[in-house]
């Protein structure tokens, strides 16, 4: 039973890992492959900081008008800001006021998806990429390390069969 679970941990974390990986990579080459944001102007309805369990968030709400059609939208950036420090989100809020006119960059393929920060879209792709890959070879690494497959680590045993003196 022992082994069971230490099987399905590694095989969870390799799942895990490899859909990270799968992930980047598409947003990735959206990221890559995909026409430029388009810019449109946009005003501020509302900018504050959120408290979200331990950390804290900013929250900054803003309406487009993009082909026409009116969208709001509350994404900064393609890598969220959030921080046990107040201060991290301050700084965010503090450059976004109510009323304020901004520029809203735009997906041309889906005008509801749009941003106030552009241009961190490929490194969060790339820090998926990472997180998924240093995530798969931990999972196969414990999968084969359990199995006795990797010469000089020994695999545990079952704690619950171990003798004492």
């Amino acid at each position: 039973m022992f082994l069971f679970w230490q099987a399905f941990i590694a095989l969870c974390s390799i799942t895990v890992g490899i859909t990270c990986v799968w992930s980047g990579a598409g947003a990735l080459r959206r990221a890559h492959n995909g026409p430029p944001r388009q810019p449109v102007p946009g005003k501020i309805l509302r900018s504050r900081v959120v408290r979200k369990g331990s950390y804290y968030a900013p929250e900054v709400a803003y309406r487009y008008v993009a082909d026409g059609r009116e969208y709001e939208s509350s994404t900064i950036g393609a890598i969220g800001v959030s921080s046990s420090f107040k201060r991290m989100a301050q700084d965010v809020v503090d450059r976004y006021h109510a009323t304020q006119s901004v520029v809203v960059f735009v997906d041309p393929r889906d005008h509801s998806n749009a941003m106030l920060e552009p241009g961190d879209e490929q490194l969060a792709a790339l820090v998926g990429i990472v997180v998924g890959l240093l995530v798969t070879c931990f999972g196969v690494f414990w999968l084969l390390a359990h199995l006795g497959l990797i010469p000089g680590v020994e695999a545990p045993s079952d704690p619950s069969f171990q003798r004492t003196r």
